[in-house]
């Protein structure tokens, strides 16, 4: 009896024993992850660190902003809670975990939302036109950031997935109308310009953008009033064509409008309202005054033009006097001495005597003139004669015959 009892606390103690052994020793055959350990000691659960790091991001802001530092993170290998009474063989497999200090992640997400755009309302880019300047207001766009509690949250999602760049695109929305695009709108503007080529008349920058409304529509009565004060001014001097602005306004406008870069307008002969005190019937008057002619038919003007008469400076005024046309020829040739012993043998297309007086006047085409119905003739007159511009003069001539009153004053 006494040795049965002493044998079966012996095989207690050897069963203990070996339970205890193995709970620090894998038993024989056993493998973890795959490995053979027999006899191995079992380990405890052991730390391994990492070296990544968490980042915010955004291509679309060029976001890039560091989270945690180095070292902060670490992965935690960990087996199965250690068992006795396992006098098998055991086949483990390791779990990893990455484990870090969430009250300090918190902490730091909190720092770089510091750093991180403001919440916003998405806002489109717009584009006016303010006194010739081209206002361009910039767009922004939608900001909505998750609060820390969100985004402490969305971080922990990423780190448990293995990703450590946490791409916050999905919060910045872009406008509708981005600034890009109004900016190449605004660069066409800025080129803009309108070109008549006659006048050597370049509306363009301000002077050109001031024409327009801050929606960019054509402020046609602005436009209205700086054609007519430029051609008003441009063309108070001119004797032969002058701007028909009834007529060109319209054209003018048009081309604003279309973006045209040069336009033509539409001309036509100057004219001057006759001197009523000297009015004809039938026949031509003159003023020198005015250096203006007129043909009355049935006492209507039907024809006028600007003329350059005598030079008074130099002795040669057009002799005042109420004449008539004496004679008619064409292709002839004007050949005289004046005063100074000058000689001169001019053709001419077209002539029509109407005097004796002083080297013998009368009406002709002289295509060496040029400054016709101003006070060109005081310094550059003829030598008594009526000069008209050559298609003038073809246009009188074939109006008038042998006899026609010329009323001269």
């Amino acid at each position: 009896m006494k040795k049965t009892l002493i044998f079966i606390i012996l095989l207690f103690a050897l069963v203990l024993g070996l339970n205890v052994l193995f709970y620090y020793i894998y038993f024989p055959g056993s493998t973890v992850d795959g490995n053979t350990v027999s006899w191995n000691l079992r380990p405890e659960d052991r730390h391994e660190p990492m070296d990544k790091q968490l980042f915010f991001t955004s291509e679309k802001v060029s976001l890039h902003e560091e989270v945690t530092p180095k070292g902060f993170f670490s992965y935690s290998y960990q087996l199965p809670k250690k068992q006795l009474f396992t006098l098998y063989p055991l086949h483990l497999t390791t779990k990893r975990e990455i484990v870090y200090d969430e009250g300090k992640l918190t902490q730091n997400v909190d720092r770089v939302m510091e750093n991180l755009p403001k919440n916003q309302e998405a806002k489109d880019a717009h584009l006016s036109l303010k006194n010739g300047e081209i206002i361009l207001e910039p767009a922004k766009r939608q900001i909505s950031l998750p609060d820390l509690k969100g985004l402490t949250a969305l971080a922990k999602e990423s780190i448990a997935k293995g990703k450590f760049e946490l791409s916050l695109d999905a919060y910045f929305s872009e406008p509708k109308v981005p600034s890009s695009e109004l900016r190449l709108i605004a660069n066409d503007w800025k080129k803009r310009h309108l070109l008549c080529k006659d006048y050597s008349w370049n509306l363009e920058g301000k002077e050109y953008l001031s024409l327009f409304n801050a929606d960019f529509t054509l402020n046609k009565a602005k436009a209205t009033k700086v054609f007519k004060e430029y051609f008003d001014e441009e063309d108070g001097g001119n004797t032969m064509w002058m701007v028909n602005q009834e007529d060109s306004l319209p054209i003018f406008l048009k081309a604003l409008e279309e973006n045209e870069t040069t336009w033509e307008p539409s001309y036509m002969r100057v004219s001057r309202t006759p001197d009523a005190d000297y009015a004809l019937h039938n026949g031509i008057a003159v003023s020198l005054n005015r250096q203006w002619l007129w043909l009355y038919r049935d006492g209507n003007v039907v024809f006028e033009a600007p003329v350059i008469t005598g030079n008074p400076n130099k002795g040669y005024g057009t002799h005042r006097g109420y004449w008539s046309i004496l004679s008619m020829d064409t292709n002839t040739r004007l050949v005289n001495t004046n005063r100074e012993g000058y000689s001169y043998d001019v053709p001419v297309q077209f002539w029509m005597q109407i005097n004796n007086e002083g080297m013998i006047e009368g009406i002709h085409d002289a295509d060496w003139q040029w400054a016709f119905g101003t006070d060109h003739y005081l310094y550059g007159g003829s030598h008594g004669c009526i000069n008209l511009h050559p298609q003038d003069m073809a246009g009188l001539y074939y109006q008038c015959w042998v006899g026609m009153p010329v009323w001269v004053y």
